[in-house]
């Protein structure tokens, strides 16, 4: 992972304040992003299936809605211009699509470990009564992804799912063939 060898990885932490406190020294050794999310022993993978939880619904839901605008006949650039100039603004429109613009990959994260992850964050939502359909959604996308892909599939290769879904390519042709 880039994050972890550049030392911006997010470290999320949890337990008693005084443990963490002692434990913070070699934690910002590792990253400057540490996060403490509660006393409570488990409030830390809490975090962790929350962030990851999101961040599946905003990439998959970009690539959506951009697979919409290319079919519309917007270029990729336009979309990634005004989305970034907005309220819609996120990590995906900030990072991923100008990445895929360039022809280069924004991350390398196995999907089957995505969708562990979001078992994993549907499981507490179940087991705190908290509906989560749209997380529910994004899951099963991701597990069509796996199952159409296979298991050493990355992440970033749900791209090509929501392009074959859509009917359409994210970037152009002529601008992926130069690049």
């Amino acid at each position: 992972m880039q994050s972890a060898i550049a030392g911006t990885i997010s470290i999320i932490a949890s337990g008693p304040r005084e443990v963490y406190e002692k434990a913070l020294p070699v934690l910002r050794a590792i990253s400057q992003n540490v996060f403490h999310c509660g006393e409570r022993v488990g409030n830390g993978q809490t975090m962790k299936s929350v962030n990851n939880m999101m961040n599946v619904g905003c990439r998959l839901s970009a690539l959506e809605v951009v697979a919409m605008g290319r079919k519309q006949g917007l270029s990729l650039p336009t979309m990634i211009e005004a989305l970034n100039a907005t309220t819609a603004r996120n990590h995906t429109t900030r990072g991923m699509l100008p990445a895929l613009l360039e022809g280069r990959q924004t991350v390398k994260f196995f999907l089957a470990l995505q969708v562990k992850d979001m078992n994993q964050a549907l499981s507490m939502g179940v087991e705190e009564g908290v509906p989560t359909p749209i997380g529910s959604i994004c899951r099963g996308l991701l597990q069509i992804g796996l199952n159409s892909l296979g298991e050493n599939a990355q992440l970033e290769e749900m791209v090509g799912v929501i392009e074959s879904m859509a009917g359409t390519r994210l970037v152009e042709p002529a601008a992926s063939a130069t690049k």
